[in-house]
């Protein structure tokens, strides 16, 4: 019951969407998975070749998601949970701190 009144809910939100807008939206969403999926894969393919570690554990490192879900994997797995917590939660600090300080540098993200 509680999944009905969700999606009705969502449904009665979005009825008035634009479907440009729409479209404009998923374009940039799968972009920017896209980018973080192949930058995450880099990074995770250079651990792997450069410092001799398990693949799933470069992988599970760098991967873009939750650091609640990578160390659910991790301990599932026989992977090392310090080295993957430790990586996704400097991943985490980076997008908090780097990230404002690279939109006011570029002009990104300022209204007029």
């Amino acid at each position: 019951m509680v999944l009905v009144i969700l999606g009705t809910a969502t449904a009665v939100r979005m009825a008035d969407l634009d479907l440009g807008l729409l479209k404009e939206t998923l374009k940039g969403a799968f972009g920017g998975l896209a980018l973080g999926l192949a930058v995450s894969g880099l990074f995770s393919f250079a651990l792997y070749w450069g410092g001799g570690g398990p693949l799933l554990q470069a992988l599970l490192a760098y991967m873009p998601g939750g650091i609640e879900v990578m160390v659910a994997i991790v301990f599932s797995t026989d992977v090392d949970p310090v080295f993957v917590a430790t990586h996704q939660l400097i991943q985490v600090l980076l997008m908090c701190f780097a990230l404002p300080l690279l939109f006011k540098a570029t002009g990104a993200g300022e209204r007029d």
